[in-house]
């Protein structure tokens, strides 16, 4: 991903395949500075809400992150993937 970024710079599917990839290897540095540069660059607020979200799991913050996975919920429907992920909340 990170050749093909450097091919593609501004390419934000493969810029949130990486920072979706970092999540998952708990890389929260790197996460969160991809975060940022998705935010300014205009992706979706809600996929960046659920990895942020994710990452608060991660940092033990559960509370917070099933409030924010139940506030953002319904409007995952235009992402299926990660919609079909709330058995995390379950």
């Amino acid at each position: 991903m990170r050749q093909g970024l450097k091919a593609l710079p501004r390419n934000h599917d493969l810029l949130w395949a990486l920072a979706d990839l970092l999540t998952r290897q708990d890389e929260r540095e790197e996460t969160a500075g991809l975060m940022t540069r998705l935010r300014q660059e205009g992706y979706p607020r809600r996929p960046l809400d659920h990895l942020s979200a994710r990452q608060l799991v991660g940092e033990g913050h559960w509370p917070e992150a099933v409030r924010t996975l139940t506030r953002i919920h319904p409007a995952l429907v235009r992402w299926p993937d990660l919609r079909s992920r709330r058995p995390l909340l379950q």
